[in-house]
């Protein structure tokens, strides 16, 4: 899977086996996943795993962080 960030038209193209699939970063979500607490996209409805570095990259350019940022001092947190 390669992400493909363009800053100049706020596009994402994210490319995996399945397929291209381009989205404003304005509609892109940036979540975790429970119970593992990964990160993921949702993207254009599809749920596709990203690493931290690409969920930053993600946010840092303009997609919606809907990231649940646990600490070592949060109850139930896996850290």
């Amino acid at each position: 899977m390669s992400i493909e960030i363009d800053t100049q038209h706020q596009t994402c193209t994210l490319t995996s086996a399945e397929g291209s699939h381009q989205a404003p970063l304005s509609r892109i979500e940036v979540f975790n996943d429970d119970p593992s607490h990964l990160s993921q996209a949702l993207v254009a409805g599809r749920r596709i795993a990203i690493t931290e570095e690409e969920a930053q990259a993600l946010v840092s350019a303009g997609a919606i962080d809907q990231r649940d940022m646990l600490h070592a001092t949060t109850d139930g947190s896996p850290i």
